[in-house]
């Protein structure tokens, strides 16, 4: 009997120890009420630390969401100041906007944004006549672009064709040369061709010039050296910068053919009744909103290009019912249909 006691007294203290050593490492095992208090607490602890992590991975996408649109919006700063030729303050921008891109260069769209980058880049220094850097700038937004957009039409198809543009440093623009207009006297002489010189001022010319040709350069207004052309029949000032554009001058009577399109004119003044000699007007490619003083006195006027511009369809309208003979090139404009009131339904 005692050795019975002996054996089975310290196989149930084992399986004593046993269960209270189990209940210490796996208490969700036990459906005590200690076991249960602690389950809840381990449960809770959890739950905190989640939400805390949670909370944590919503700061960094909120964090991460500003700092990148705060890139862009360098990006786009950069844009201006190229546009108005503050090529430091453009370099500057951008620079800042790349270093902050790059801590997130593993998610795509920072990948596209540091290619655009690049391609912003190339743009500044082709404006800076760096042709060396604009090209690797080019290159190596091309590059990404390539790898990362599979669209046939996507960005790599024009950005190929402005690379291919860099690598013939004789093209800049593609514009069309004015007719030579005949002219009593003319020669050769008297016909000058000044296409993508990158002027900013006019060269000195012989005052019996008929014929001038000034498009693809960087006047910001028309040059004043102009006044003095007394003869001057044909003015092509297209592709260029200008954005106040002032016909106040004696030879602008006697002009023929007048091509501004393509600058950023947003007035033009000069009072175009004066101006009765003049056959083809281009003001495509502007951001008009209004049309010059007199232009609707303009009898002999047989070719007038008005794309591209911000200019209402009513004055449009009321232009071709004044020039009947002119041939005039105007935006398609949309007639919204008039939206009947409730009113008028009922009556009906």
């Amino acid at each position: 009997m005692k050795k019975s006691i002996y054996f089975i007294l310290p196989l149930a203290l084992a399986t004593l120890f046993s269960g209270v050593t189990a209940a210490s490492y796996h208490p969700d095992r036990l459906p005590n009420r200690s076991t249960e208090k602690y389950g809840t607490k381990h449960k809770a602890v959890r739950h905190h630390r989640h939400s805390k992590k949670q909370a944590k991975h919503s700061h960094d996408k909120i964090f991460y969401s500003a700092k990148f649109a705060e890139a862009i919006r360098m990006q786009k700063l950069a844009n201006t100041y190229r546009e108005v030729e503050d090529f430091d303050n453009a370099i500057r921008y951008l620079d800042r906007s790349r270093k902050v891109l790059l801590q997130f260069s593993k998610d795509f769209s920072a990948r596209y944004w540091l290619a655009v980058n690049d391609e912003m880049l190339g743009y500044v220094y082709r404006d800076m006549d760096d042709i060396p850097n604009a090209k690797k700038y080019i290159k190596r937004a091309l590059d990404v672009f390539t790898v990362i957009i599979k669209q046939d039409d996507g960005t790599p198809l024009p950005l190929e064709l402005i690379y291919r543009e860099l690598d013939s440093p004789n093209v800049e623009y593609v514009s069309t040369p004015p007719p030579v207009i005949s002219c009593k006297g003319a020669s050769d002489g008297r016909i000058v061709n000044y296409d993508n010189q990158k002027l900013q001022s006019l060269p000195i010319l012989a005052d019996d010039i008929e014929n001038l040709s000034l498009s693809g350069n960087r006047f910001k207004e028309i040059p004043a050296g102009l006044y003095s052309l007394e003869n001057l029949a044909v003015l092509n000032l297209s592709h260029n910068k200008l954005r106040d554009a002032n016909l106040f001058f004696k030879s602008a009577r006697d002009l023929v053919w007048l091509d501004l399109s393509n600058n950023r004119i947003r007035t033009l003044s000069g009072d175009f009744s004066k101006m009765q000699n003049l056959r083809y007007l281009d003001l495509s490619n502007n951001s008009l909103k209004t049309l010059p003083e007199g232009l609707e006195k303009l009898k002999s006027l047989e070719t007038l290009k008005l794309r591209g511009n911000k200019i209402p369809f009513d004055v449009i309208s009321n232009l071709i019912r004044q020039l009947p003979k002119a041939n005039i090139e105007h935006d398609i404009y949309e007639l919204k249909k008039p939206q009947t009131t409730i009113q008028e339904d009922v009556e009906e």
